[in-house]
């Protein structure tokens, strides 16, 4: 009877570790593309940096266009929304880290910290907002994505 249970406890436990190991995703070829919405309405987003090995030795590194020319662009995207909807993000593969940070007109990145992470108020002053989202996956696959957001009054 006690070999009999140490042997279902072996096999248990053998099974719950490869379970955990399965688990485990590969990354894709290219960076990862998030979802990111504002009251259940998509955003659309620009790329910007980003170095991506995903399972090759050797990463690509890329660069969006001239600051004035992508910022342009990024604003000609932006979606309208209410003061203080909530805004969502959603990774098809769970970065190691990210952050969200809105972007001054003087191009300085203000880091937005919330306790729950994909989820965000935007602000209660009407306006334009530019907003830069950095990820990490396995320390040395990086992407940004840049969109913008016109709060209504």
């Amino acid at each position: 009877m006690l070999k009999k249970s140490f042997t279902l406890i072996c096999i248990a436990f053998l099974f719950l570790l490869l379970a955990g190991c399965s688990k485990s995703q590969m990354l894709p070829e290219e960076p990862i593309q998030p979802e990111i919405s504002v009251q259940r309405q998509t955003i659309d987003y620009l790329g910007g940096s980003s170095c991506w090995f995903g399972t090759k030795t050797e990463g690509i590194c890329t660069d969006p266009v001239h600051p004035d020319v992508f910022y342009g662009m990024v604003q000609e995207q932006a979606v309208s929304a209410a003061p203080g909807d909530v805004l969502r993000i959603k990774f098809p593969m769970q970065p190691d880290e990210f952050r969200l940070a809105v972007i001054g007109v003087d191009g300085v990145q203000e880091s937005i910290s919330e306790p729950d992470q994909y989820r965000y108020n935007l602000p209660e002053e009407p306006g334009y907002y530019r907003y830069v989202l950095e990820a990490v996956w396995e320390e040395r696959n990086s992407a940004s994505y840049y969109f913008g957001i016109e709060v209504g009054e």
